[in-house]
Parts: structure tokens; C-alpha cells; sequence
């Protein structure tokens, strides 16, 4: 996907002992820092009254089927 940052230009900061970015790729993904752990979730906001009719919660890794789906890669201008 064109508008997510490639990995070899990904740059990482962090903070701790060792920094997250530094962990082994397994204990990334063990706490969730991984991107194949993340994940996109469009849910109604629980502050005011709202209802969705179609909430949405999915591997962030299969969000360009998601995009394709919904002709939402037309709206954002990019092609997935």
C-alpha cells in the first residue's frame, strides 16, 4: 500500500531498556508491535449516540482486500 511507510524507510525511536524497536521480532509480535499484529477497528464512538451499521474489525495485513471492497482506495486517490 503506497501510502503506508515502506519497512526499509521505517524509522523507529524508542524509549527503555532495551528500546522496543531493538526487542527480538518474536517478543514484538508477542506484545503486539509487529505489524502483521495490528489491527484496523471501526467502531462507533461510545461517547455520543452513534450507531454503525457495519462495525469492522480486521488484520491490518488485509486491509487492502477491506479498501478494494469499498472502493475506498478510489476516494483516498490511491491504488492498493
Amino acid at each position: 500500500m503506497a501510502y503506508l511507510t515502506a519497512d526499509e524507510q521505517f524509522a523507529t525511536f524508542g524509549r527503555g531498556s532495551p528500546p522496543p524497536c531493538d526487542l527480538p521480532l518474536e517478543k514484538r509480535r508477542a506484545v503486539g508491535l509487529a505489524r502483521e499484529t495490528w489491527q484496523l477497528e471501526v467502531v462507533p464512538d461510545s461517547d455520543i449516540d452513534t450507531k454503525l451499521d457495519h462495525p469492522l474489525s480486521t488484520p491490518l495485513a488485509s486491509i487492502s482486500t477491506v479498501l478494494e471492497s469499498t472502493n475506498t482506495s478510489r476516494i483516498l486517490g490511491q491504488s492498493v
